[in-house]
């Protein structure tokens, strides 16, 4: 043997164009008694060689082909064993999708670079969901018994690493009919995570599939009595019911009886309250919203109670409600106790919250008691018993026309508008008493947009209520007559 003349190269044949294309080189000459064995994994072991001292190589390399490095390669997560002539099995595989071709690769038995056990054959096959219908070789004739290595490739050509299946046997007989006689467990909660389905029943084998309202699920093959199934979370996102079967391929075969498997409505949890916004308001106050803190809130489902009675709810968020609460909620001073109820199933009543209704106080400013500050004719400038006038608006002076006491007027005959400020506000403008020597319009108008308008006439002081419900921070007061209107007192209430 003349190891220089030793070819060192792969070669790869090619079926479609005829044609070898050289491959990775050796590292190693192998000779005679080399032997060159696929492996389960698609790589090619390569080892020995010699005849006598000096020839001998007693080691091994490993060739990676090439059709190994075409990306993701497919897997197969359960096979039978032991396959029938002519029988159709199952074989688990996320990639079913995927799969372009199923292979039988006999075990090689090699010796002086002779595979003595070649064979190789291509199956037909059917995709379901998450598995592989396989048809088995029909004879001995196509494929002699014994163990052969099953792979799976994808459209790429990537390879699976093999399933040992061993073939043998006569041509099966018929599969029977399965039977179902329970499920375990029967039911779950809608949008739980996925989790293994026992059924139980008769006339299981091995490539019964169970189905799940007719579509196949990933199948174990326990006993003739009990197969598994995983189901995923999307099978039970939703409340309601499903048809599980099981079923037993061709040649016989055929689909079982149902069992009804219950997904239920999850139960609501119990509310809890942190907090309320506002906490309080006045007693005779307008129709408000209340927001309502705290936890476990439902969409659709969570109603705020006010004193045990529901009220209009809008859901925000699992920690956040509002709503709407009547003018009559607020008629009484005092408190009121604010829920939040869950219905069923599950659900409950939240802790409370205390709402404040608090008893207005009105105040009545005079001019009298305490007298401004200066004297008649000064300006009535700054902060005057929670009021402020601003700078050079308004003046005050003794009793004059109608009014027999002090009194308020425009500092200025120019204009026809000033205002004033509640310090600290707001508050609520409940009214005025007012005179003048021209009859004219009186209109009173607040940073929210509340207005009241009046004719005032000559000779005789006159009362003026706004009606105003919210509390403001800022009036202008506007006469037609300018400053010829007196005001002899304003009333407001807190806030």
């Amino acid at each position: 043997m003349d190891q220089a003349q030793a070819v060192y190269e792969a070669e790869l044949w090619s079926p479609t164009a005829e044609t070898w294309s050289t491959m990775a080189r050796m590292q190693v000459p192998r000779l005679y008694h080399s032997t060159a064995l696929l492996l389960p994994d698609g790589r090619v072991l390569v080892a020995g060689s010699g005849r006598y001292a000096g020839f001998d190589k007693l080691n091994a390399e490993v060739y990676s082909p090439p059709y190994l490095f075409r990306g993701v390669r497919p897997v197969i997560t359960l096979a039978p064993s032991r396959v029938e002539y002519g029988s159709n099995f199952q074989v688990t595989t996320p990639d079913a999708s995927s799969i372009a071709m199923v292979s039988l690769a006999r075990l090689g038995a090699v010796t002086h670079a002779f595979d003595q056990n070649q064979r190789h054959l291509t199956l037909s096959f059917q995709q379901g969901v998450g598995s592989l219908t396989i048809q088995a070789p029909a004879s001995a004739n196509l494929a002699p018994p014994g163990h052969y290595m099953l792979f799976l490739l994808n459209g790429a050509g990537a390879p699976s690493v093999a399933a040992f299946v061993s073939l043998s046997g006569a041509p099966p007989t018929d599969n029977p009919v399965p039977t179902t006689t329970g499920l375990n467990p029967a039911s779950v909660t809608a949008g739980g995570p996925q989790f293994a389905l026992s059924v139980n029943g008769t006339n299981f084998i091995n490539g019964s599939m169970v189905r799940w309202n007719g579509a196949d699920r990933g199948t174990t093959f326990v006993s003739s009595s009990q197969v598994t199934a995983a189901i995923p979370s999307g099978d039970i996102a939703t409340a309601g019911t499903a048809s599980v079967t099981v079923f037993n391929p061709a040649p016989g075969g055929g689909t079982s009886n149902a069992q009804t498997f219950t997904i239920s409505t999850p139960p609501n949890p119990v509310p809890t309250t942190t907090s309320l916004n506002p906490t309080s308001a006045t007693v005779g106050g307008a129709a408000f919203t209340l927001t309502v803190n705290g936890t476990n809130f439902v969409a659709g489902s969570s109603v705020v109670r006010w004193n045990g009675a529901n009220r209009g709810t809008m859901f925000v968020s699992a920690s956040q409600v509002t709503a709407s609460i009547p003018a009559t909620d607020l008629a009484t001073a005092g408190t009121a106790s604010v829920t939040v109820f869950n219905p069923v199933p599950g659900g409950g009543t939240s802790n409370a919250q205390t709402f404040t209704i608090s008893a207005s106080t009105s105040t009545t400013v005079t001019f009298d008691n305490p007298i401004p500050p200066g004297s008649s004719g000064s300006f009535l400038n700054g902060l005057f018993q929670g009021i402020n006038f601003g700078t050079s608006q308004w003046r005050w002076e003794n009793a004059y026309g109608a009014d027999s006491t002090r009194h308020i007027y425009f500092a200025s005959g120019s204009g026809t508008s000033r205002t004033f400020a509640f310090s600290p506000g707001p508050r609520t403008l409940v009214g005025m008493r007012v005179f003048t020597g021209v009859a004219g319009t009186l209109t009173l108008t607040d940073n929210l947009g509340q207005t009241r308008t009046q004719s005032i006439t000559t000779g005789s002081m006159q009362l003026v209520t706004t009606g105003w419900t919210q509390p403001s921070t800022t009036v202008t007061v506007t006469f037609t007559a300018g400053w010829e209107l007196g005001v002899d007192d304003i009333v407001y209430r807190n806030p």
